[in-house]
């Protein structure tokens, strides 16, 4: 782990990535886990950002939140992190789900330090999430 000065770049912190359609265009969202600086204990808490974009669009420590987006962050038991994010239709372009129920989707997730990552796809996260025809279609209940 190399030193940072100020707190840990978003390039680096534990992210998951959201590319969604439902009928009104992709979407890219991306949700960072930002640790404090230093140690403060084996499970430090996290800061959890919901950002509008991809990683490439996000500088330093910095990301456009997501409009009435939230985070609920339950904390962290490594490797693993455990919160919910909710995403607002408005924020796919539309008022509300689709007629069809359905909406088109990709999930990707890269570890600290860009270490690992896995997708819902198995193709690496820049691949499927710049091709929509590789994302799966889910059927809203």
């Amino acid at each position: 782990m190399r030193a940072y000065k100020g707190g840990v770049p978003l390039s680096e912190a534990d992210r998951g990535e959201r590319d969604l359609d439902a009928g009104a265009g992709p979407r890219r969202f991306t949700l960072y886990f930002v640790p404090p600086k230093g140690k403060t204990r084996d499970y430090p808490p996290m800061k959890p950002l919901l950002c509008v974009g991809s990683p490439s669009e996000h500088r330093g420590a910095t990301c456009p939140p997501v409009a009435g987006g939230r985070v609920h962050y339950f904390g962290a038991d490594q490797p693993r992190i455990v919160a919910d994010a909710l995403i607002p239709w408005s924020a796919l372009g539309v008022s509300g789900p689709p007629k069809s129920r359905r909406i088109k989707l990709e999930i990707s997730a890269h570890s600290w330090f860009r270490a690992r990552w896995m997708s819902l796809s198995g193709e690496t996260p820049e691949t499927a999430s710049a091709d929509p025809k590789l994302w799966e279609t889910a059927t809203l209940n």
